[in-house]
């Protein structure tokens, strides 16, 4: 009875250990990932990082997609989210840029917005890069767009 016990135990914890990681957790993994942000002149620091891979097939080509999203203290009223393709390194590889707090959601789809980013590192679980620009909100109340302004944008991500 005490093999079989031990068997058991053993086996639990290396299949608790040995689980997939594909869909990275807080803090990018180490507890070190960061994405640090001036909004409308408020220095804001991003410090539970998330990085979600997805495999995309289109055409016959496939690819992954890392989904970056990016909140304070873990507190989900205010967030970043972008997408880049894994690998891919250079000026304007971000998409899908998006800062939201509270109801209110600002991004790089709409409006007459300008918004460029750079990435330098995107492999081995690393990514690095910086980001600038505006970012707009349609308002249907108003029929118009509101804007926000990022500067000095960065992130240093490991996943």
């Amino acid at each position: 009875m005490k093999k079989i016990f031990l068997f058991v135990a053993a086996l639990t914890l290396s299949l608790t250990s040995c689980s997939s990681d594909d869909n990275s957790g807080g803090n990018g993994g180490n507890g070190n990932s960061v994405l640090k942000v001036t909004i409308n002149g408020v220095q804001k620091t991003f410090n539970s990082v998330v990085v979600n891979k997805n495999t995309e097939t289109y055409d016959g080509e496939t690819w992954v997609e890392l989904r970056v999203t990016a909140t304070i203290n873990n507190d989900p009223s205010e967030m970043i989210t972008f997408y880049v393709d894994e690998g891919d390194v250079g000026a304007y590889t971000i998409w899908s840029f998006e800062y939201s707090k509270d109801a209110t959601s600002f991004s790089t789809n709409g409006g007459d917005i300008t918004f460029s980013s750079v990435v330098q590192t995107n492999s081995n679980g690393k990514l690095k890069g910086t980001f600038t620009g505006s970012l707009s909100s349609w308002s249907n109340q108003n029929q118009e767009y509101t804007y926000i302004t990022t500067t000095n944008g960065s992130f240093d991500i490991s996943y």
